[in-house]
């Protein structure tokens, strides 16, 4: 009975991570689509490839979770490392 208590109980646990995980990524969906974006002034190429420029058009709350993360990778809105990140890992 014991074994039984313990697997429902992950499971709980489980069950309560992903609507957590799900939550947040709802709110950050959310602030993504709200930017507002401006079509009068377009970026230089410099700006486009520049990874700083670049994690400014993110909002505070995605950057917030990066930075939680990847909390070794210095990843301060100025100095998050992109090449050091790969989409695969």
């Amino acid at each position: 009975m014991n074994t039984t208590s313990n697997s429902s109980r992950e499971k709980n646990t489980t069950e309560e991570k992903m609507k957590l995980v799900q939550a947040a990524a709802r709110l950050i969906k959310e602030d993504i689509k709200s930017i507002t974006m401006t079509h009068d002034i377009y970026p230089s190429c410099d700006d486009i490839r520049s990874q700083e420029a670049g994690i400014e058009f993110l909002p505070d709350t995605l950057k917030e979770l990066l930075k939680w993360l990847f909390p070794g990778q210095n990843t301060g809105v100025n100095s998050f490392n992109w090449t050091s990140y790969s989409a695969s890992s």
